[in-house]
């Protein structure tokens, strides 16, 4: 059988491999994009031509590799937003019992010890990556323990999980488009896994990579509403258990890169991870064109068929015929086109993902301006989604414990994409021109957190405030010479 006969697995090829119209198809592809995974790993990626056979792509299967342009562009569509300081600001009348509360979760969100920092920015790489993610909260409502002891041991505290679109069974909406409820696939917590990640039957010895490939009955379903937590049977109809939801609302926050009215949008990044795809397969052509060029196939003439001397494989063509012995190899201009192709390709989704500045080729100043300014763009809009979407979170916190904490939260408005040595750069031209040294002392600071390396963000801010107190006296001694100027004048 030929290797093009629907038996390859492909991202997003329409009836011939995996078919993305289905959701769950696509999320896995965007998470091999991601980590390099899957179809990058196994070489299962890899568009078979159609005069391939199946053994010469299974060779070039082996010889594949997965050189990640998705993942730097991923990256910085998110992470410049968590780089800098983060103000979260709470009632100051709270009392201390509650402060002590809120500090708990600030330190471990999730029970498993991440912040509310790292919580966050994790649930931000997810939506950028797959298009939404959904911070859920839940808390153990019977506690019959002292304030300490929940405090100490962490019960009682309430804690955040992130469910992503892979994972959804369902979700309602009500009649203005808010979400109404919430159901997801969940491991049952009965199963074993191996170092590989995949769940493990130890009886039978099956194995499932991941929820793409699930077996129904290895989950349960999940779902929540203002009024109940439910636990379904794998068909997400049959209830197991019902719970009462003790506080009301839905504690379920959608977190989405910008506002729209779909619950769960199209990820942003899929067609950058299309051209991911396109620049694997090229790669592997290249790989292979490289390969015929360098082992060059052997021809003479002779009265048999082919020939063989040692491992290398020759082809022989009518003794009486006026050509030469000689190596044949593909034509190098081939060769250097690929190559050539390659680099466009690459080029082209830096470009796509408005990240030009990350590629090490010559660009105009103007040029980098105007891709940063789109870049802080994206940025400052989904800073505002980050931002909206961590205070609902601390709202559903707030009803948990029984406390409005009047909670806001800021994250930094400098995404610090500029270089140091731009950073410099503009220092020594305000510098020059004299502009107001207030401009100057901001950008002193922006430089001396990029240069210098603090042992703690408290050695930091000290050395930051240090610099305020050197304007002050700067000034205050700017202000006496003036003066004595002015008098030796009269």
């Amino acid at each position: 059988m030929s290797a093009n006969k629907g038996e390859v697995t492909h991202p997003y090829q329409l009836n011939t491999w995996i078919d993305v119209s289905k959701p769950i198809n696509k999320y896995q592809f965007l998470k091999d994009s991601r980590f390099g995974s899957g179809g990058y790993r196994n070489g299962k990626y890899l568009i078979p031509h159609k005069r391939e056979s199946v053994s010469d792509y299974d060779l070039r299967r082996s010889k594949s590799f997965y050189a990640n342009q998705y993942r730097p562009i991923w990256s910085a569509h998110f992470k410049p937003i968590f780089k800098g300081d983060t103000t979260r600001i709470i009632d100051s009348s709270t009392p201390q019992v509650y402060k002590d509360l809120y500090n708990v979760f600030l330190d471990n969100a999730d029970g498993k010890g991440s912040t509310l920092q790292s919580f966050m920015e994790q649930g931000a790489g997810d939506t950028k990556n797959l298009g939404a993610s959904f911070l859920v909260m839940n808390n153990n409502m019977d506690i019959d323990t002292t304030i300490e002891e929940v405090l100490e041991t962490r019960d009682g505290v309430p804690y955040s999980f992130i469910i992503t679109p892979d994972m959804v069974h369902s979700y309602t909406q009500d009649s203005f488009g808010n979400l109404s409820s919430l159901k997801w696939y969940q491991q049952d917590g009965s199963k074993t896994f191996n170092s590989l990640g995949e769940m493990t039957d130890l009886g039978i010895g099956i194995t499932t990579q991941n929820l793409n490939k699930f077996q129904y009955e290895d989950y349960i379903v999940v779902g929540v509403d203002a009024n109940n937590w439910v636990t379904y049977e794998s068909d997400g109809i049959t209830p197991i258990e019902v719970v009462p939801n003790e506080i009301g609302v839905i504690p379920v926050v959608r977190l989405v890169e910008e506002e729209t009215n779909d619950i769960i949008p199209e990820p942003s990044l899929y067609s950058v991870a299309r051209m991911q795809h396109r620049i694997f397969n090229h790669d592997s052509i290249i790989t292979d064109v490289s390969d015929n060029q360098g082992f060059s196939i052997f021809t003479m003439p002779s009265s048999g068929g082919a020939i063989e001397y040692s491992a290398t494989k020759g082809i022989s063509y009518p003794s009486d015929s006026n050509n030469k012995p000689e190596f044949i190899s593909p034509d190098a201009q081939q060769l250097k086109t690929l190559l050539e192709l390659g680099q466009s390709y690459i080029h082209n989704i830096y470009q796509a993902g408005v990240v030009n500045h990350l590629q090490r080729f010559q660009q105009s100043a103007e040029s980098k301006e105007i891709d940063r300014a789109r870049l802080n763009d994206l940025l400052g809009s989904y800073k505002s989604q980050i931002e909206s979407a961590e205070n609902q979170l601390m709202r559903i916190f707030g009803l948990y414990v029984g406390f409005d904490y009047g909670y806001s939260v800021h994250y930094s408005d400098d995404y610090g994409v500029s270089t140091l040595s731009e950073l410099i750069l503009n220092y020594v031209e305000v510098s020059n021109v004299g502009i107001e040294s207030s401009i100057k002392l901001m950008l002193e600071k922006s430089i001396a957190s990029s240069m210098l390396d603090f042992s703690s963000e408290e050695e930091k801010q000290d050395f930051l405030d240090s610099l305020d107190v050197n304007k002050e006296l700067d000034s205050m001694q700017m202000e006496i010479d003036n003066q004595l100027i002015e008098e030796d004048e009269i």
